[in-house]
């Protein structure tokens, strides 16, 4: 209990007030003391001066006159006083009076006055010796510096009590209500304190108006923080439903491409294709996902490089039979302590890639016969032409017609027709080496481009005479039907006939009706003879 009233402001302030006070009266009375002490043994000294004076016309008439009984009348006047312990009067011719005899005679100085003579002033006639009472003295001094000091103990013992109930009342009674009532403030809720100054305009009362400032810019500043909070916790919320839930895979890495977070759709579409559990796929490195994984890690430093964003298409190691393709967004992201982390978003285009494929694979090839098409063969035709720098090598155009296929396609149908074109391009395909290239030129024309030494026209004429050989084979459409057909075929060359494409195809084409109008299934490298079979 004693502890706790301790470290009370009240019990502090009081005993400062009473220590500081105890001191300064201590000082005060003890100069007081010695003040008053040394004053009254002067006004006792005064007072015997002023006595021995008193009596010095008497005492001087009786040691003129020698006269005894004067003497001691004037003595005994003397003695009658408290401070006058003995009084003598001495005189000419051995004339002494004393009044009384005391021990202390010897132990004090006496006070001295000559006595002048009644007559003539500056003549002496006696000495006036005055032995004072010296301890009756001392202790009446004493007693007045004592009381003098106890009244200043007790002045300022009541003045340090007024001074504390003062202080208690106007200073350290209002902060213990101040401080109780901060006590009882609870934070975010209270936006004032319960207790109201006496003055509102003097600093006790300027405390409690800040400290409510203060209480109601805190109250507020915590409303808004809780208000933040909780409109944070929302976004965090939807957020975490978005990264959680969203179907596109969202993967945080360093730049070597180790995955820090993922979300459960990349998780799950590497597990699909690597077959890892869902708690090893953080474990995999981002790069090695794909099959190209330089090209992964060539974007991520071009990510780093560049800090832009980079986007491109990647196909997936898998184990599925189907190819997987995903759209890759890469972006830099800087984490609070200033170091960088790529983020990547990855959505699956398998679908758009097979359909692009397809469209890639319709746009050069023929749907049929998947052969490459007119103009994709004449895009290969154009830059084997264009890239023809070596001496030693010639481009060779082969125009095949296909004889007799109208009457099968009028006859047995499309179908048949259909299966017709399809074996006559597989022994084509059988039939070239695999530099040269076979398409279908449209309808049931065929364009072969070979590639052959320069000079060795002998060679061109035994692989054109292969095709034919493949070509005039029957074709079995059915178990009950087998077909035979023909072919024409017109040869040109940029050894012979140079180098511009329109140029060799028209000689090709104009080569193969040659053969036409000469009896079919030949072939014809023009300018030369025609071979037929």
């Amino acid at each position: 209990m004693f502890k706790k009233i301790k470290n009370t402001l009240v019990f502090r302030v009081a005993l400062s007030i009473f220590i500081a006070s105890f001191i300064l009266a201590s000082l005060s009375a003890a100069y007081f003391y010695h003040a008053t002490y040394q004053s009254e043994l002067q006004r006792q000294n005064i007072q015997i001066h002023q006595l021995a004076h008193t009596v010095q016309n008497s005492a001087a008439i009786a040691a003129y006159l020698s006269d005894q009984e004067l003497a001691l009348q004037v003595l005994r006047g003397l003695t009658q006083n408290d401070i006058v312990n003995l009084a003598s009067i001495r005189g000419e011719n051995d004339f002494s009076v004393t009044s009384n005899s005391f021990s202390e005679r010897k132990t004090t100085t006496p006070y001295s006055l000559d006595l002048p003579s009644p007559f003539l002033h500056d003549e002496t006639v006696g000495i006036l010796e005055i032995y004072p009472r010296q301890n009756f003295i001392d202790h009446n001094a004493q007693m007045t510096a004592i009381y003098y000091s106890l009244g200043l103990f007790v002045y300022a013992g009541v003045i340090i009590f007024l001074v504390s109930v003062l202080i208690s009342k106007q200073l350290t009674t209002p902060l213990e209500r101040i401080k109780k009532s901060v006590d009882s403030v609870l934070p975010g809720k209270d936006k004032a304190l319960a207790y109201q100054p006496k003055y509102p305009g003097d600093e006790i009362g300027q405390l409690v108006k800040h400290s409510n400032y203060l209480l109601t810019s805190i109250h507020d500043t915590l409303e808004r923080e809780k208000q933040l909070r909780e409109t944070i916790e929302r976004v965090e919320k939807r957020f975490r439903l978005l990264f959680e839930q969203a179907s596109v895979c969202i993967v945080l890495m360093t730049s070597e491409g180790k995955v820090v977070l993922s979300n459960q759709a990349y998780k799950n579409t590497v597990q699909k294709n690597t077959r890892l559990r869902t708690s090893q796929t953080d474990l995999l490195l981002f790069p090695d996902l794909f099959e190209s994984p330089h090209r992964m890690h060539s974007s991520l430093k071009n990510v780093l490089d560049t800090q832009r964003l980079v986007n491109d298409d990647f196909r997936l190691k898998t184990h599925l039979k189907k190819e997987q393709w995903y759209h890759c967004l890469l972006s830099l992201a800087k984490e609070e302590t200033g170091h960088h982390l790529i983020e990547a978003i990855m959505y699956d285009i398998s679908e758009r890639a097979s359909r692009e494929k397809k469209f890639q694979f319709e746009a050069d090839f023929d749907s049929l016969t998947t052969l490459y098409n007119r103009r994709s063969a004449e895009r290969y035709l154009r830059k084997c032409l264009e890239n023809t720098q070596d001496k030693n090598h010639s481009t060779a155009i082969v125009l095949i017609d296909l004889d007799h296929f109208k009457p099968v396609n009028d006859t047995y149908g499309h179908e048949a027709g259909d299966k017709v074109l399809i074996e006559t391009a597989k022994r084509l395909m059988g039939a070239i080496l695999s530099q040269d290239l076979v398409c279908r030129w449209g309808g049931d024309e065929f364009l072969v481009i070979v590639q052959y030494p320069i000079g060795a026209v002998s060679s061109l004429n035994a692989l054109v005479r292969n095709i034919l050989t493949r070509l005039v084979q029957p074709i079995e459409i059915n178990q009950q039907l087998t077909v035979s057909i023909g072919a024409s075929l017109g040869v040109s060359c940029t050894e012979i006939h140079g180098r511009d494409m329109a140029h060799l195809i028209n000689l090709a084409d104009e080569a193969m009706y040659q053969v036409k109008r000469n009896g079919r299934n030949g072939f014809c490298l023009l300018g030369s003879e025609a071979t037929f079979i």
